[in-house]
């Protein structure tokens, strides 16, 4: 089973997710995605795997890029760097959970990472935010039949994650059963 968590901009995904993997206690494979603050202010927004790697993936400061979303330079090999490092620990690793946040407009940008995403919702295990408005890629996959959309506001927040704990704690419980 793959779970979404989708929402508008600064309902918590991000937080959902990180916190969720911290209850739950388990051996995780992925990403979260941060912002980057300067007095304040956010400049841009840097990928931190669980195994201790640091990369940025967008910035305001940067003029070079040959992708940009909205205001933000995105380092589309920052991000291919990181999903080679991911697939590695994938193959040579046991986990339980792989982690992805977020399914974003600067991380579809590369076909590398949308075809990272598919593989890894082809295994089953999968705990992602996704952003709220789609596109073709997005859709897709939010209505595939091995996924479950979850959808934040300010009010469900709570509600939403210890859903999505049970769920995986129950998913978990059956992978140990014979």
């Amino acid at each position: 089973m793959n779970i979404l968590v989708t929402g508008a901009p600064r309902t918590g995904k991000t937080t959902l997710v990180k916190s969720v993997v911290e209850e739950l206690g388990r051996k995780v494979v992925g990403f979260i995605t941060e912002e980057v603050l300067e007095q304040g202010r956010r400049i841009g927004f840097k990928i931190k795997t669980f195994s201790g790697l640091e990369s940025m993936l967008a910035s305001v400061n940067e003029r070079q890029a040959n992708v940009f979303i909205g205001k933000y330079g995105v380092f589309i090999d920052n991000l291919e760097s990181i999903l080679r490092t991911l697939e590695e620990e994938l193959k040579n690793s046991v986990y339980d959970l792989i982690v992805v946040d977020e399914i974003g407009k600067m991380e579809l940008a590369s076909k590398i990472f949308r075809d990272f995403i598919i593989k890894c919702l082809d295994s089953g295990r999968v705990l992602a935010s996704i952003m709220l408005y789609d596109n073709q890629f997005t859709k897709s996959i939010k209505e595939r039949p091995d996924t479950k959309v979850y959808t934040l506001d300010r009010f469900n927040w709570l509600n939403v994650k210890n859903t999505i704990l049970k769920e995986l704690r129950d998913e978990f419980k059956s992978r140990c059963e014979p």
